[in-house]
């Protein structure tokens, strides 16, 4: 059949067709019995939002001009620029639609763009739907998300362990969070179980009559709740493959996408599922984890009723598993690890693994990351040889732009989880800028700390310990406290140095082991010495400004051996 599939061709027409039967297949038929109960979270309601000119005027001002423009075809750029003369009959048409309960056609519709993710490309099963929806819905939207997320986080209804589409809280924030308890558990020579669970199509699956209920339960009443209904209900998507527009198919189930509410209607409706466990677990949105200790197999009988009691919370609610796509991971020492545990959903044994890819980083059982920075080091030299065949010419400026954008990102993301602390590592990731930076014209022949000179560009370790004092500064100032990590300890006491000091943690894996090389660990220092004007900035930008003042005559600027204190 896949044979077949290749060597027929189809017009975009018929490719537009396909592709909206396979986007359509994934939608769940909420069923008939009566919709699940959960009891009220708050008593504090919210029946209504206040749309006035002013604040609509403001929405038209913050629009981005270079998005396209929806179904109902009107340009953001248009939208701005006439902002003086459309705010009032905007407002109009906000607050009409807000009391009717009604929404206009266009903004329940959807043009669906196929995205190739990976596999054949014949495959229609292999494409992601990538949604456009109108601006002036998306503006209406924001409004009323804004209201919402004010009243779950004034009520506190949100759970601590949601760390998605939540200000304050981030994939390092949890990462961090989350390892700061591995680390520990595997310096002390216990052994952790960490079970990856894996939604199969959570966002295009959420039933809408027990996702109006949640809302209930979270107090959102009125016309609120009845614009929700309507911005859910009688909902279309259209398939647009160069420029062929498939007919409407109808939306049943799920959170709408490419919408700007559809992120906390989620966050809402996966907001209780891991309230009855008794090991450990966090979510981004849909990415589930639960982890416990294990001393003895009373403990993994533990963990084995908590997937249990996930598994009944996901019948319940309609949102289920994809067996095939959870893991075990096991952590710990190899020498500690006694025997394998084996744990079960919906009656299948969950694969054990090695090393699993947890937030965009790579977490392996030794939580050493050397497989996730091989997996960088891999990537970015690719790109690097694409740029040397791609140019024959590269000034400065080109380079930088190219450099910054495509390379170094692969590099640094969430550095404060895995930073290295051995040298094959530290010169892995380093030896990728270097070679890079070969490539501009007139630098191949000068040393490395002579072409980073030139080009105004630091060390990555200089980076990577620049980017540790950030996040601890973040910490501090930006990130919700209550979902931070144990480790995080600020001191009560003033210090002379300045008011922000950290209490340094305890460690007991050695001076190379991946506890007395974590976040906490391995930055405390370094920010408890910082001068005290560069902490008490008023932001982050600020704090940056301050803090690369403060190290301009660091050694580590551009010679990333600078320092024997980072060698094995």
């Amino acid at each position: 059949m896949i044979q077949k599939i290749k060597t027929m061709k189809f017009d975009d027409a018929e490719k537009a067709a396909i592709l909206l039967r396979q986007f359509s297949s994934v939608f769940t038929r909420e069923t008939d019995d009566e919709v699940p109960k959960i009891s009220n979270r708050t008593e504090s309601l919210i029946y209504n939002i206040q749309i006035t000119v002013e604040i609509v005027y403001k929405e038209l001002k913050r629009l981005n001009q270079y998005k396209s423009c929806g179904p109902d075809q009107l340009h953001p750029r248009l939208l701005i620029e006439l902002a003086d003369q459309i705010a009032l009959p905007i407002t109009l048409l906000f607050n009409a639609t807000l009391k009717q309960g009604t929404l206009p056609k266009d903004w329940s519709r959807a043009f669906v763009s196929p995205i190739y993710k990976k596999g054949s490309k014949h495959l229609p099963e292999n494409y992601r739907p990538i949604s456009l929806t109108a601006i002036l819905c998306k503006m209406m939207e924001r409004l009323v998300r804004d209201k919402i997320v004010s009243h779950l986080c004034n009520e506190n209804l949100l759970s601590k362990k949601q760390y998605g589409f939540i200000s304050g809280r981030s994939t390092t924030t949890q990462l961090l969070h989350y390892l700061d308890e591995c680390t520990r558990i595997t310096a002390n020579g216990g052994v952790m179980d960490s079970i990856y669970l894996d939604f199969a199509k959570a966002f295009d699956t959420v039933p809408h009559r027990r996702l109006l209920g949640k809302l209930e339960a979270y107090g959102i009443r009125g016309d609120l709740y009845n614009w929700i209904k309507a911005f859910l209900s009688n909902r279309t998507q259209e398939v647009v493959v160069n420029g062929s527009i498939s007919t409407p198919s109808p939306v049943i189930s799920g959170i709408p996408q490419g919408t700007v509410l559809g992120p906390v209607l989620f966050v809402i409706y996966i907001n209780d599922l891991l309230d009855n466990i008794t090991s450990g677990g966090l979510m981004f949105a849909d990415d589930t984890k639960i982890y416990r200790q294990i001393t003895s197999r009373s403990d993994a009988l533990k963990l084995q009723s908590d997937i249990n009691s996930l598994e009944e919370w996901s019948k319940i609610w309609q949102l289920h598993f994809n067996h095939d796509k959870c893991h075990v991971l096991t952590m710990g020492k190899f020498e500690n690890i006694q025997h394998a545990h084996q744990y079960i959903v919906y009656d299948n044994e969950i694969e054990h693994v090695f090393n699993e890819k947890d937030l965009g980083v790579t977490i392996d059982s030794e939580l050493n990351f050397e497989e996730h920075i091989a997996g960088k080091v891999r990537t970015a030299n690719a790109i690097v040889g694409q740029m040397r065949r791609s140019f024959s010419y590269l000034d400065y400026d080109t380079f930088k732009r190219i450099y910054i954008a495509f390379v170094r990102p692969h590099l640094e993301y969430g550095e404060a989880v895995w930073s290295p602390h051995l040298a094959r590592n530290i010169d892995a990731l380093e030896n990728v800028q270097m070679r890079a930076t070969k490539l501009v014209d007139g630098l191949y022949n000068l040393d490395y700390s002579e072409r980073l000179k030139r080009l105004d560009l630091p060390t990555l370790v200089y980076r990577r310990r620049r980017g540790d004092v950030i996040e601890m500064y973040k910490h501090f100032h930006t990130y919700d406290k209550c979902t931070l990590a144990p480790s995080f300890k600020p001191r009560e006491r003033l210090s002379r140095k300045h008011r922000f000091q950290l209490h340094t943690p305890q460690t007991k894996d050695g001076t190379n082991g991946p506890q007395s090389n974590f976040f906490f660990q391995r930055t405390t220092e370094i920010w408890n010495n910082l001068p005290e004007n560069v902490v008490e900035a008023q932001d982050v930008n600020n704090f940056k400004n301050r803090l690369d003042k403060a190290w301009k005559l660091d050694p580590l600027m551009y010679d990333h051996k600078a320092t024997d204190t980072l060698r094995e």
